[in-house]
């Protein structure tokens, strides 16, 4: 099983209309939301072209710090050639955190769950956490992808494959994986 982070999602983002994506916490105002879609909808599109310097060019510096330019170009390159063409991507929640206790910085912070099918994969979801950096314009500040190919999940019980969209933490995990 392959659970990996800090890579890049290879598609276009085959979503309902954003105002369709769910929504928890307290919804950002019309321009914050406007905002985070376009950072979104430009990381999909970067790594969907192949273009790592561009999504590069979104991600903050506390990933910066330690994700080097190539490192993250490679990255994304061997997840393109084990994960396949991609069939679609859908947003599947947003959800929105005003100065979290946590946070490295005080600020809004807001989670993209998503979930993809690959031709090589037989189950893919993640999120992206970006951070309000300046008023309209987000950074990345963290992504995880979960994700299994079919050999993989072919070689595991029926009942265990049932069990990997919950395990992964997909949003919408009623759904099983793929046959």
């Amino acid at each position: 099983m392959h659970k990996l982070a800090v890579l890049a999602a290879l598609a276009l983002i085959a979503a309902a209309p954003p105002s369709a994506v769910p929504e928890v916490g307290e919804p950002g105002t019309a321009a914050e939301r406007a905002a985070l879609m376009t950072a979104t909808k430009t990381w999909f599109d970067a790594q969907d072209h192949g273009k790592p310097t561009s999504a590069y060019k979104l991600i903050g510096p506390s990933m910066t710090a330690y994700l080097t330019p190539q490192l993250f170009a490679d990255a994304q390159a061997r997840f393109a050639s084990e994960a396949g063409k991609l069939d679609r991507r859908v947003l599947t929640r947003i959800s929105w955190y005003r100065d979290p206790p946590d946070a490295p910085a005080p600020g809004l912070y807001v989670a993209t769950d998503f979930t993809a099918l690959y031709a090589n994969l037989d189950l893919m979801c993640g999120y992206l956490m970006w951070h309000e950096a300046a008023p309209g314009r987000f950074e990345l500040v963290r992504e995880e992808q979960n994700y299994i190919d079919h050999a993989a999940a072919k070689a595991m019980p029926p009942e265990r494959r049932k069990e990997l969209p919950k395990l992964f933490g997909c949003v919408g995990a009623d759904q099983p994986a793929s046959d």
